[in-house]
């Protein structure tokens, strides 16, 4: 049974710095995805990472009607690809070209080099589609160049996975902030002051209605559990975690 302290995501504002604040542990559905495709814990956490990266690329949409945004992350590396899907709701879900792959090194390098590839699903059908660059860097850094180089704004990403002692994922959370439009670079600054003292208390933030963001100049706009689904057509069956 899932712990769901490990299990939520947080939205909200920094509205004194003209900053969006994203957060969220997403362990328990990590850990789901890796069970339905037989994957090995490396693999799980990458599962876990790049679900967490799609549901923060879905919160910095500049429009609210996104339906859904999908992280595809083809590279050199054991995984091949990993394709994870996330909505505004929490609804996640992912794959990889190798789900059983091992490596012996980091989790960047169990993705390699390559290219990221964002696309994003609106209500009036239209699908929004961009790619850059993957360096041999963690998946928060690569979506940090996106963010930069595809989407044009400026934001901040940390995803932490922390290991159990046979290896296996034990958490996996993350946060992003991101620069609004009136943001100064005094801003900036006074945002990036406080994720560098708040981040070791995020990455481990169990209740954040009694915890740092509790005592921070943040108002949430949104919260929830994620939830890990399948879809028909992806040739797995349909699965909820909920």
């Amino acid at each position: 049974m899932f712990d769901p302290s490990q299990n939520y995501f947080v939205r909200g504002l920094l509205p004194a710095w003209n900053y969006r604040l994203v957060l969220g542990s997403i362990t328990p559905a990590a850990i789901e995805a890796g069970r339905r495709h037989s994957a090995s814990n490396q693999m799980t956490c990458l599962f876990g990472e790049a679900m967490l990266g799609a549901f923060f690329l879905e919160c910095a949409g500049s429009k609210s009607d996104a339906i859904k945004t999908c992280l595809h992350l083809e590279g050199t590396g054991p995984a091949q690809r990993i394709i994870a899907f996330a909505s505004i709701e929490g609804r996640v879900r992912a794959h990889a070209g190798v789900p059983q792959a091992q490596w012996n090194g980091s989790l960047e390098e169990g993705k390699g080099p390559g290219f990221v590839k964002v696309s994003r699903w609106f209500s009036d059908s239209n699908i929004y589609t961009s790619s850059v660059e993957m360096r041999l860097a963690p998946i928060a850094k690569n979506l940090e160049d996106y963010l930069t180089r595809s989407d044009q704004v400026q934001a901040f990403v940390k995803i932490q996975t922390i290991f159990g002692p046979d290896s296996e994922p034990e958490r996996i959370s993350g946060c992003m902030i991101q620069a609004l439009p009136g943001a100064s670079a005094t801003d900036t600054d006074h945002a990036l002051g406080w994720l560098g003292a708040a981040w070791p208390d995020l990455g481990r933030e169990i209740d954040y209605k009694d915890g740092i963001l509790s005592k921070s100049p943040f108002r949430t706009l949104g919260a929830g559990e994620f939830q890990f689904y399948c879809d028909l057509w992806t040739g797995y069956p349909i699965c909820c975690f909920l």
